[in-house]
């Protein structure tokens, strides 16, 4: 399938100040072809105004990067020579262009961030539900080990 792709005359909106961006409006035309079915003509849509697009602009001697684009499905159909629908399907395309912030930390230096919010759960189990094999492995001895060694320690002390 062929497409053509054609930014909209009045399409590019700009945004000024900090946060600088611009979003520009595209008609993407192409006549689908036998057999083609809604999913592959709006992916095929896509790849052809990705091929269009380039990733970064100059607005104002300040480069932007793209962040965002969409292809919207019209659902119009021009009629072909027989009268019939299906001559050339339009889709609405759309690309955001905005101020990309980064500066790479300075040799020697390093940046570290992380977040340990999301709080805790305590589970809990009764012994009740716990199988008999458990209670076999993890039993305590039936004399604690403190106690056992004491009367080693004091029987050997007697003598």
């Amino acid at each position: 399938m062929d497409f053509t792709v054609s930014e909209r005359p009045t399409s590019r909106q700009t945004t000024t100040g900090k946060n600088k961006s611009q979003e520009r409006s595209y008609v993407i035309l192409g006549v689908p072809e036998a057999g083609d079915d809604a999913i592959d003509l709006h992916a095929a849509a896509l790849a052809a105004l990705l091929a269009t697009l380039s990733s970064s602009i100059v607005v104002e001697s300040e480069t932007l990067v793209r962040t965002k684009h969409n292809v919207e499905d019209v659902n119009v159909w021009d009629v072909d020579a027989s009268g019939e629908p299906g001559g050339t399907m339009i889709w609405d395309g759309s690309a955001t262009y905005e101020r990309f912030d980064y500066t790479p930390p300075a040799v020697g230096e390093s940046s570290y961030s992380f977040d340990t919010t999301g709080g805790s759960q305590h589970v809990t189990q009764g012994l009740a539900h716990m199988p008999d094999s458990f209670h076999r492995i993890c039993a305590p001895p039936a004399t604690p080990l403190s106690s056992f060694v004491a009367s080693a320690f004091f029987t050997s002390a007697k003598r």
